[in-house]
Formats: structure tokens, C-alpha cells, sequence
């Protein structure tokens, strides 16, 4: 089973609305996965175990996408210049020290990562994402600390996970509070402009929800995947070494995944 360091990206993040503008912008996202050292990273915290990756699905999965996907495609590759571009062309100015300036008072702008404490890598991948977005001139902010309350505070979730069609369905907050509540709470991603990609995922997973046959649920895994990886919900640092797997044709439940 493949587990994966990532920054969860929570698109509905509505506490400061200057930062959420940006948060919201895909372009300003792959900027931040392309300022990321994924081969610092991988020598210094993983001691070279691994796999330096994006969140497109690995050759492992059946919901591989192909050789073509790789690290540039996933905006996965180091490349401080060409995220700097990005930035640039997406109208943010500097101040002297070289750090991006918010568009609303001309103070800098800043993001925050936040890592609850029982994730063993938080304290060691924080500080390193910080040092690689500031290096390009983005202020950033680590915060190991419980989750915040209202939850809807963070921005970028230092966390582990492992990747199946279902985690490339959705991200935000108060999308899944939408969706656990049936539309009675939260933010309906099928009628915000920003959220039109999530849209794109949650129509598609319930397709994939309603299939029982294995190649179809590939092919729709696969159209979520392009989606998801295109607009960086989230950005995935490391693929882990394989976990062993014991599984039999008999067992299906959450425990034992089919892909």
C-alpha cells in the first residue's frame, strides 16, 4: 500500500479572503508543488526510501496513467524559476526583501502550513516546505498545533495518506461538510465558480460508485485522477516503499482496497 507525505489543500479556507483568493487559483498551486525540493526531502527525511513523486497514481495502481505523467506533468518537478514565472504572471508584486505582496493592503502575503502533532514527518516537512516557498518569496508559516476551531481554519494540512480513486474525488472542508450533511451544510461545489473542478470529481465518483464492472471503474478512477493532479488538490511530496499487503479474493471492505 502506497503511503503518501502531501499537503492537503482546502479549497473552501475562508478566514482571511485574500489568501483563500489565491489558495482557490490552480495556477498558484502548481507555482507552490514546483517550489518544492521533493529530492531534498526524499534524502533527508526518508534516507532515500521511496519514491520522489506527485499525486498522479504510480505504476502500481491500475489507475497508472502512463510514462507521460510524469514529474513535469504533475508539476512535480523542482523548478523555483518556473514557479516564480507563474507567480509573476499571475500579477503578484515583491517587496525589497523579494517576498510577494498581498493585492489588498500591500502587505506580504502569507501562507501557513499546518501539521497536527501525531504525524511522526510533520515537524520535519514543515520547515523544509517553508524554507523552499520562502527561498522563492512566499512567506509561509509552519504550525504544528491541534486542529484549529472553527476546522475550516487551515490551509495546507501536512499529512500521510494513500491514494485510491475515492482521494481524488474532493478537497475543502466545507465540500465534504456538503457532502456528509447531503446539502444541508457547507458549500455546494456544483454551484461555486471555484469549485467547478471538484464538481468535475464528485459527478464522476458517484459514475464510479454506481459501476460494478472493474474496466469501467478504471477508466472513470483515471478521468478523476487527470482532473485532481491538473488542479493540485493536493500537493504530494514522497510516495512511500510499498507496504506489504495480505489480501484475499473473499475480503472486500475499507480495509483492504480494491485498486
Amino acid at each position: 500500500l502506497r503511503q503518501d507525505s502531501t499537503l492537503n489543500v482546502n479549497f473552501t479556507y475562508d478566514d482571511d479572503l485574500e489568501v483563500a483568493k489565491w489558495i482557490r487559483t490552480k495556477e498558484f498551486r502548481q507555482a507552490l508543488s514546483m517550489a518544492i525540493d521533493r529530492e531534498r526531502i526524499h534524502s533527508v527525511i526518508f534516507q532515500t526510501l521511496g519514491k520522489v513523486w506527485g499525486y498522479a497514481p504510480t505504476e502500481l495502481s491500475p489507475l497508472y496513467l502512463g510514462a507521460e505523467w510524469d514529474l513535469k506533468k504533475q508539476y512535480a518537478n523542482y523548478d523555483p524559476a518556473g514557479a516564480k514565472a507563474i507567480l509573476d504572471g499571475l500579477g503578484l508584486k515583491k517587496d525589497a526583501e523579494g517576498f510577494y505582496l498581498r493585492t489588498d493592503n500591500g502587505k506580504r502575503l502569507e501562507m501557513q502550513l499546518w501539521g497536527y502533532p501525531t504525524y511522526a514527518y510533520a515537524e520535519d516537512l514543515g520547515p523544509l516546505v517553508e524554507e523552499d516557498w520562502e527561498a522563492i518569496g512566499m512567506s509561509t508559516q509552519t504550525k504544528i498545533a491541534p486542529w484549529p476551531d472553527p476546522y475550516n481554519k487551515w490551509q495546507f494540512q501536512i499529512d500521510r495518506h494513500g491514494l485510491a480513486a475515492g482521494d481524488y474525488k474532493s478537497t475543502g472542508v466545507e465540500v465534504n461538510n456538503w457532502v456528509s450533511t447531503k446539502g444541508a451544510e457547507g458549500v455546494d461545489p456544483h454551484n461555486t465558480d471555484y469549485l467547478s473542478d471538484v464538481s468535475k470529481t464528485l459527478k464522476l465518483w458517484d459514475q464510479y460508485q454506481a459501476t460494478a464492472d472493474f474496466e469501467e471503474g478504471v477508466a472513470i478512477g483515471k478521468e478523476m485522477a487527470k482532473i485532481a493532479v491538473e488542479a493540485q488538490y493536493r500537493i504530494v511530496i514522497h510516495a512511500s516503499a510499498p507496504l506489504p499487503e495480505i489480501a484475499h479474493k473473499d475480503l472486500r471492505n475499507s480495509a483492504v482496497p480494491q485498486f
